[in-house]
């Protein structure tokens, strides 16, 4: 080997072939050769998370479903805004069996769900008038909207998760939480949230557009793996989950009887 460098760095050489089991270390000064890059330069041009090629969406989704089923009840605060149009939801659900549950929907449509026990009553305010009046849903129906306030209800949109990046370590909302960032596929996504607890039996969603722009979820998880916030975009539609009050007990009560009309009465 032939060296053509002042005699000052021949030891620097040597030093660095000893510390790397006799292979010769170029010192920092002359730095690596142009064709062997370090492969763990992180690229200034990355445009955010990478996906994790380790990681698969479905097992992080389902440690989540399994902790909020474990957890017995939840509260969940939601709001979707999509331009001026607004939907708000305040839900108490009690994975009992038979579940019990409560939802309070204000958006276009205004209503109340009331299950106890599995039997589903609900009283629309639409028209916001004070009758006061409660229909009685029937089997069928109230499972329908059941399937929304399920574990895999409340999560169901991150079913169409295609990746997920590396989790980070945040607090959110006073709690420290492991956060995900999902890739969704737009249209399953778009399907999968446009069935929610106010579907009846039989209801087809409308067809809607493909969204443009993002399809993305940002779920974060306290250190049980329960859901403390999940932020879903869809295009222009954001929609907020907040999770709170695990393990409580729901008061959902049924109506009067007096005051309940029959189905199709």
């Amino acid at each position: 080997m032939v060296l053509r460098v002042a005699g000052v760095l021949v030891p620097v050489l040597v030093l660095g072939a000893c510390a790397s089991g006799g292979r010769p270390v170029p010192p920092p000064s002359l730095g690596a050769p142009a064709s062997s890059p370090s492969p763990s330069a992180p690229s200034l041009d990355a445009p955010g998370p990478a996906p994790s090629p380790t990681r698969d969406p479905a097992d992080v989704v389902s440690a989540a479903r399994d902790a909020t089923q474990r957890a017995g009840s939840v509260v969940v605060t939601r709001t979707a805004q999509d331009g001026e149009d607004w939907t708000h939801e305040d839900i108490e659900v009690a994975f009992t069996v038979p579940p019990s549950a409560r939802v309070l929907h204000v958006g276009d449509d205004i209503w109340t769900l009331n299950v106890v026990d599995g039997v589903g009553h609900l009283k629309d305010q639409s028209e916001r008038k004070s009758t006061n009046r409660w229909t009685r849903l029937d089997d069928t129906e109230t499972a329908a909207r059941l399937r929304g306030l399920s574990p895999e209800g409340l999560l169901g949109v991150l079913g169409a998760a295609t990746s997920v990046a590396a989790p980070t370590e945040e607090t959110v909302r006073e709690v420290p939480s492991t956060c995900h960032a999902f890739v969704l596929d737009p249209v399953e996504a778009l399907t999968l949230a446009e069935t929610d607890i106010g579907a009846e039996p039989g209801d087809t969603p409308s067809p809607s557009p493909t969204p443009t722009g993002a399809a993305t979820a940002r779920l974060c998880a306290d250190g049980q793996e329960r859901p403390v916030e999940l932020v879903v975009t869809l295009g222009g539609q954001v929609t907020t989950s907040v999770f709170s009050q695990w393990g409580f007990a729901i008061e959902a009560l049924p109506p009067p009887e007096h005051l309940v009309d029959q189905p199709g009465g």
